[in-house]
C-alpha cells in the first residue's frame, strides 16, 4: 500500500502539489517512515516553500540509518533548504558536511561554492572550486563555475581561461559561450573595454 501512495504522491508533487497531495504524502510516511520518504517529501516541502516542515521531516532521519554511500544526501537536502529560505551561514556548513561524504566528487564543491558566492565571500568560493577541479565529475561545470566568480573579481583573463577550458570539455554548456563572448568583446582595447581588476557586473553562478 505505502508504494501504491507513494506513486501517487510523486505525481503530485513540485508544482502540481496540492492540499490532497500532502495527504497523500502523510500516509506514505505513515505506511513506511523511511529515510527515502522522509527525505522524498522533505524535499516537496522545500520546492513548495515550506522550509520548516521539510526540515523538521529531515530531523526525523538518523544519519546511520541511511546506507553509507547516500549520506551525502542528508546535508545536501539541508544545504538545499537553508540556501532556499536565505540561511546562507547554516547552507554553507551544511554544503561543507556533504564534502565529507564525497570528498573525492565534484558537485559538493560546486554547491558550496555556489553558497558562498551568494554571500561575497568570492575568494573562498575560487578556491573551493580550484580544488574541485582535482576531483571527479562535471569538470566543465566547475570551470563555467569558477569562469563566472573570476568574472566577478575583476580575474578576467583568467575568467576567459576558465571558460574556454569549460567549452572544451563540453561545447553547448548553456552560458559560456554567451559570458566568453562577452568577455573577450569587454576586454579588447578601446572606449568602454574593461580594466585590469574591473569586475565584470551581473555574473551569477549557476548550477546545472
Amino acid at each position: 500500500m505505502s508504494e501504491t501512495y507513494k506513486k501517487l504522491a510523486l505525481q503530485y508533487s513540485g508544482s502540481n502539489w496540492s492540499f490532497s497531495s500532502a495527504r497523500v504524502w502523510e500516509a506514505v510516511i505513515e505506511a513506511d517512515p523511511s529515510p527515502q520518504n522522509l527525505m522524498l517529501y522533505a524535499e516537496q516541502l522545500r520546492l513548495t516553500g515550506q522550509y520548516s516542515k521539510a526540515l523538521a521531516l529531515l530531523d526525523q532521519v538518523a544519519p546511520g540509518s541511511i546506507p553509507k554511500d547516500a549520506q551525502y544526501l542528508l546535508p545536501l537536502r539541508r544545504g538545499l533548504i537553508y540556501q532556499d529560505s536565505g540561511h546562507l551561514k547554516e547552507a554553507i556548513l551544511a554544503f561543507q558536511e556533504m564534502t565529507t561524504f564525497q570528498p573525492e566528487e565534484t558537485y559538493p564543491y560546486v554547491y558550496l561554492a555556489v553558497a558562498l558566492s551568494s554571500q561575497e565571500r568570492l575568494e573562498e568560493a575560487s578556491s573551493v572550486l580550484k580544488t574541485a577541479l582535482q576531483k571527479h565529475g562535471d569538470l566543465d561545470e566547475v570551470w563555467y563555475n569558477l569562469g563566472l566568480i573570476q568574472a566577478r573579481m575583476g580575474q578576467w583573463r583568467q575568467a576567459i581561461s576558465s571558460l574556454e577550458a569549460c567549452l572544451k570539455l563540453c561545447p553547448d554548456f548553456p552560458h559560456a559561450r554567451t559570458w566568453l563572448d562577452d568577455l573577450e568583446h569587454l576586454t579588447q582595447k578601446g572606449p568602454g573595454s574593461l580594466a585590469d581588476d574591473q569586475a565584470l557586473p551581473g555574473a551569477t553562478l549557476d548550477l546545472t
